[in-house]
This record gives C-alpha cells, structure tokens and sequence, in this order.
C-alpha cells in the first residue's frame, strides 16, 4: 500500500482538511441592536420660569427716623433704593414745627413787653430815688424784675434759634 499512496499524500490529505475546516460556516452573524436614549434639540428661551414665595430681606438693614415727630407728606426713597449721604430721604409736614415757631416768636414779643415795662418801672424808681421820694428798698425789686425780663428775653430768643428756622 505504500507503493499506491505517494510520499506527499498524507500532507495533502492533512492541507485539505485544515482548508476544509477553515471554510465559511454560514452567514455573519447581525450586530445586537442596543437602545439608545435621544434627547431632540430645539431652541427656547434660555432657563424656565420658576415662582417661589418667601420673603427677601436685606444682609444690612439702617433703620432711619426723623430728628422730630410730625406726618410724613412726602416719601423720595422706596424700599431697595440706594441712597447717598445727605439724600433726602422724605419730607414732614412743616405745620407742627412752624406753629412752635410761632409760639416761640409769641413769647419773645411777651418778654420783649415785659422786659420794657420793668425798664420802666425800673427807671422811675430810679428816679424817684434821685428825688428822695422812694426809698432803696422800693428800688431793688424793680432792678430784679428787669433782670429776669432780660434773661427770659435771651431764653425765648434761643429757643427760636434752636428750632433752625429763620423768619
């Protein structure tokens, strides 16, 4: 039998089974579908609309007041506005602080009377005692009541200038 197979027949019988081995099976098997999430791009307004209820209140916080009390007729400021020095912040009611103003200019124009009237009481007792007619006793009062008119003059005129209104 070895005389009917050549030398170089097993290495062909052993390459035509490994080229038979290595053949096509079948078709390629199809790639596995995975799902995918897709999102569709569309162009709108940039953020959305978002209410919340609360209340805001600012880190620092002045409170303001008015030096004096009286009605507030004018407000130049609202509540978040920036102010600067100085600023006008509201206007009050003039009233109440011209009606003592008046009251005080009242009691300047009663000191004043008053202040003449015991100048002159003053004076005539002066008088009288340069004549011997009234006696220095009669004529000390008269220099006291003078002096408290003068100081009650000076007092009325301060309490005008204090209110910083000038007629």
């Amino acid at each position: 039998m070895r005389a009917l197979l050549p030398r170089s027949a097993p290495a062909a019988l052993a390459a035509t089974l490994l080229l038979a081995a290595c053949g096509r099976d079948s078709e390629p098997a199809a790639p596995e579908i995975r799902p995918v999430r897709t999102v569709t791009v569309v162009k709108r307004e940039i953020g959305e609309t978002v209410a919340f209820t609360g209340r805001i209140e600012a880190e620092n916080e002045t409170r303001l007041a008015f030096r004096i009390g009286g009605r507030m007729v004018e407000r130049l400021v609202n509540v978040g506005d920036r102010v600067e020095p100085d600023q006008l912040v509201a206007k009050l009611d003039p009233q109440d602080e011209l009606n003592g103003l008046r009251a005080a200019q009242a009691s300047v124009t009663a000191a004043k009377a008053q202040l003449a009237e015991a100048q002159s009481e003053f004076d005539r007792q002066k008088f009288l005692l340069a004549r011997d007619v009234a006696s220095q006793e009669e004529t000390i009062p008269s220099n006291c009541v003078t002096t408290v008119a003068t100081a009650c003059k000076a007092r009325n005129a301060y309490s005008i200038e204090a209110t910083g209104v000038i007629s």
